[in-house]
């Protein structure tokens, strides 16, 4: 049994290590018994109560005349690649929460809380540990050592629990359920699995504007849930970093650096000298290194016009834009 109080106080591990991510946002739950409410569902409800966007709250209620239930049942589905499942050396399932003594509450002590994963218990615990200021019960186990990866290094609370093999579904799809008492509120912005594998995954580095950080985390987000490791700067630079020297090592050991071109990124300082570290390794080696992907209609900088571009103009587009990513790393 193990959960993770806080990603600061966890030892932290280089995914040079190959450690792969795999995610789902909470607000992608299926609820299939009970309460839940989220930012968007929940229109009476103070925004205070939400991490983000993605938070949904298990057990939660937007009205205070909901009816009386016995539990709450959410389930989340996960995709896992076949060749992580076959090179799969250890993991962790993950349960994650954006801000701190956010993730798991009850106001009655021994409120229980159940965890599957494809319909094997990985655990069940009862919530009886209350902090120092506060009035509702906490479940609080020792650390375990896990790799430090975003979209997790957001996440102030995080619970995790040993892997094994034998727990992942060959198929790909991973069905990871959740089980909450009546009295317990469970405040969740990812759920997935970290892997470890006997084989380095293939790498892209995002680069792009601060202004378009959304883009690049749902980005980053769906490229891991592919498999795909992904070298973002929120999650990579620390505080003393050289920023130039983290970002030129960074573009020296990943495959390709994907650009998101936009009128915000085109003028960017940093993005240039990205793109010019990029395009000077492409030239030297002979090999394409840079994947330029179009956010809106600005005009491409010269060197890259003629390239073929992704084309991410438009939300409904990202699936076509991963699945290019994808294929040009797989060959």
């Amino acid at each position: 049994m193990f959960g993770l109080i806080s990603m600061m106080s966890s030892p932290s591990t280089s995914l040079d290590e190959d450690w792969r991510c795999f995610s789902a946002l909470g607000i992608d739950a299926e609820v299939e018994r009970g309460t839940s409410v989220t930012a968007q569902t929940g229109l009476d409800c103070p925004p205070y109560w939400f991490s983000g966007d993605t938070s949904i709250i298990l057990g939660g209620s937007p009205r205070r005349d909901e009816p009386s239930v016995s539990e709450t049942i959410a389930s989340w589905s996960v995709s896992v690649d076949t060749a992580t499942i076959q090179h799969f050396r250890s993991g962790f399932l993950v349960v994650a929460c954006l801000r701190f003594f956010g993730g798991l509450h009850s106001y009655k002590r021994d409120s229980r809380a159940d965890v599957f994963v494809n319909d094997q218990q990985i655990d069940g615990f009862a919530l009886r540990i209350i902090p120092p200021d506060h009035s509702d019960y906490f479940h609080r186990i020792p650390v375990p050592t896990i790799p430090d990866v975003w979209p997790l290094s957001g996440c102030q609370t995080l619970y995790a629990w040993p892997l094994r093999r034998e727990n992942l579904d060959l198929a790909g799809r991973q069905q990871i359920r959740i089980r909450i008492d009546q009295d317990v509120r469970w405040d969740i912005d990812y759920v997935g699995f970290l892997v470890r594998v006997g084989k380095r995954p293939p790498r892209v580095f995002l680069s792009h504007n601060w202004e378009d950080k959304d883009i690049a985390r749902a980005l980053a987000s769906k490229l891991s849930a592919r498999g795909i490791g992904v070298w973002l700067d929120e999650a990579e630079i620390r505080l003393g970093d050289s920023l130039i020297e983290k970002i030129r090592a960074a573009i020296d050991e990943v495959e390709y650096v994907v650009a998101l071109l936009s009128k915000n990124s085109i003028d960017s300082p940093w993005v240039n000298k990205e793109l010019d570290i990029a395009m000077n390794q492409e030239i030297e080696s002979r090999r394409v290194k840079v994947l330029p992907i179009r956010l809106d209609d600005s005009d491409l900088p010269g060197f890259l016009k003629g390239k073929l571009y992704g084309d991410l103009r438009s939300p409904e587009k990202l699936d076509r834009v991963l699945t290019l990513i994808e294929a040009r790393l797989r060959t």
